[in-house]
């Protein structure tokens, strides 16, 4: 345990004294409840009062700001994650921290560690901010305690999730811009295209849902599409996007094995 801490320690030393994981925390503390203001205040002008009831109930309420969420923990988590490696490149301080004791196993967790604890801050911020609007917009606050539990680990495992697969890219690329074009490259052309074109058209069913990405993206999917579905009649039925048991689960998976990747690049990586 104490060695967790002093990992954990080590690597928050180094973010302490640097300009940009400042300037990407803040803007994300900022730019996170504005979003929500601006999404529910766009709501309230625009819906009519039956249709605001059910747009800003508690439940979709709570996905709303977890989609929100969604959107803007994509950039900032998987930049974060291919930042934290690829500085160790440029700096040329990796094999640094390898000759000064580290082994290249405590070096990866080093990192895994910090985007864990960044995680579960980004989702204290997500649950205090959620609650404050939900106060703010007079919705009646629901306090399930396991509807909570599955909300709130989906946020960690979302933002632990996008870091990781940043981490990734930038471990196997090593130069941060590479790695930033190439993973955006993969997010929003390759795996959709891929997804929705090949696997969709030729396989059919589901399956197209279950892509490494999209599991992730969808523990927080858009809020009022299965709303949408519920004005259809049940012959037209669609499946937009995982239920949340099955992106946690599949998520997770997808989470282990890009950590598994990881550690199998670090163990034969030359440095």
């Amino acid at each position: 345990m104490k060695k967790l801490f002093f990992l954990l320690d080590l690597e928050m030393t180094k973010y302490k004294s640097n300009i940009t994981m400042k300037v990407l925390l803040l803007s994300l503390v900022v730019i996170f409840p504005l979003a929500v203001l601006l999404v529910s205040g766009l709501i309230e002008r625009i819906a009519v009062d039956q249709f605001r009831q059910i747009l800003l109930s508690a439940d979709l309420f709570w996905m709303l700001s977890g989609y929100i969420s969604n959107w803007l923990v994509f950039f900032f988590m998987s930049f974060l994650g291919i930042f934290i490696v690829t500085m160790e490149y440029s700096n040329n301080t990796l094999r640094q921290n390898l000759i000064t004791g580290l082994n290249r196993v405590e070096f990866l967790l080093s990192k895994l560690l910090s985007l864990a604890v960044i995680s579960l801050l980004l989702t204290l911020w997500f649950y205090f901010i959620t609650i404050l609007f939900s106060i703010y917009l007079s919705i009646e606050i629901e306090f399930n305690p396991y509807e909570l539990l599955s909300v709130l680990s989906a946020h960690v495992i979302m933002c632990f999730g996008y870091g990781v697969v940043g981490l990734l890219f930038g471990m196997v690329f090593k130069s941060m811009g590479l790695s930033i074009i190439l993973f955006l490259l993969y997010a929003s052309i390759l795996e959709p295209a891929f997804a929705g074109l090949a696997h969709r058209s030729i396989l059919g069913g589901n399956g197209h849902l279950f892509y490494p990405l999209n599991t992730i993206k969808d523990l927080f999917p858009f809020p009022y599409l299965e709303f949408a579905n519920t004005l259809v009649g049940p012959e037209e039925n669609l499946k937009f996007s995982l239920s949340i048991k099955e992106a946690l689960l599949s998520s997770s998976t997808y989470i282990l094995i890009f950590i598994g990747l990881a550690y199998i690049k670090m163990k034969k990586g030359n440095f």
